[in-house]
């Protein structure tokens, strides 16, 4: 014959009425609402944290884990910003987003701006984009972006020819990792 474990139960009304103290361990569930708490000897129901809440764990749809992630209505959005170069730099500032675009308009080198604290991770994409004049401008990377077998990056010459590219690093900006995602994106 198996054991049967009962927890004490009642609805999430009849908890607060009757406000009672749960035994330490002992834990309640409110059938109602499906949420549980669990008693320490000494402190009443209605002062007490609940412990699990089953319905909310399968209906939340703003879950934050540690304030890093908030799924605000089940979808997970990156920040867009077309960004422009001046004086012959194009600054990628990070705090505003994580996908950009730059349309060639002169030789340019690439600069960032914000970039999270070491230890936080950074990942953007950026799409490099040449002039409908196929002026055949030029795109330079500072010292700190490092690309697989240190292979230079070359553009497609063609007009509006769009080149993408994906830049991650995890220590403040020091150093950069940057793949080729795509070239010559129609």
């Amino acid at each position: 014959m198996a054991d049967v474990i009962q927890l004490r139960r009642d609805t999430a009304a009849n908890w607060t009425t009757q406000n009672p103290t749960l035994a330490q361990g002992e834990m309640g569930l409110e059938t109602d609402t499906k949420k549980i708490k669990v008693g320490d000897g000494t402190t009443a129901w209605s002062s007490l944290d609940y412990w699990l809440d089953v319905f909310g764990l399968l209906t939340d749809t703003t879950p934050q884990l540690g304030g890093v992630l908030d799924a605000n209505g089940n979808s997970i959005d990156e920040a867009y910003a077309a960004i422009t170069s001046s004086t012959g730099t194009v600054t990628l500032n990070c705090a505003n987003g994580n996908h950009f675009s730059h349309t060639l308009s002169e030789n340019t080198t690439l600069a960032f701006s914000n970039v999270p604290a070491s230890g936080k991770s950074y990942v953007c994409q950026l799409d490099i984009i040449q002039d409908a004049s196929a002026s055949g401008y030029t795109f330079s990377l500072p010292a700190p972006v490092k690309t697989p077998g240190d292979v230079a990056l070359t553009l497609t010459s063609t007009a509006s020819a769009i080149d993408s590219v994906i830049l991650v690093t995890r220590d403040g900006g020091t150093n950069w990792s940057m793949f080729t995602a795509g070239q010559d994106i129609k």
